[in-house]
């Protein structure tokens, strides 16, 4: 796992496996009543755009209020979450 620090944030990329085929960016924002955090999910991207994925993140991060997490995906990853 790798932290990139940013100017006011920073990114979490987690190390790729070999079975991993595809990459997400995740986050966490408010909830509707302003109380809670909920999580938000980017698309899955092919594991081949990790790295763009990673300079994307990077690019954004101080745009948003809390880091972004760059996670790989197996296939079994994308069927529990219901993609």
């Amino acid at each position: 796992m790798s932290v990139i620090r940013t100017k006011t944030n920073m990114v979490v990329a987690y190390d790729r496996e070999p079975n991993d085929l595809y990459v997400q960016i995740v986050w966490h924002g408010p909830d509707g009543d302003g109380r809670h955090l909920r999580a938000f999910e980017g698309p899955p991207w092919p594991i081949d755009q990790y790295q763009a994925t990673v300079d994307w993140a990077v690019s954004m991060a101080d745009y948003m209020r809390a880091p972004l997490h760059v996670v790989p995906l197996r296939q079994k990853d994308l069927r529990r979450l219901g993609r």
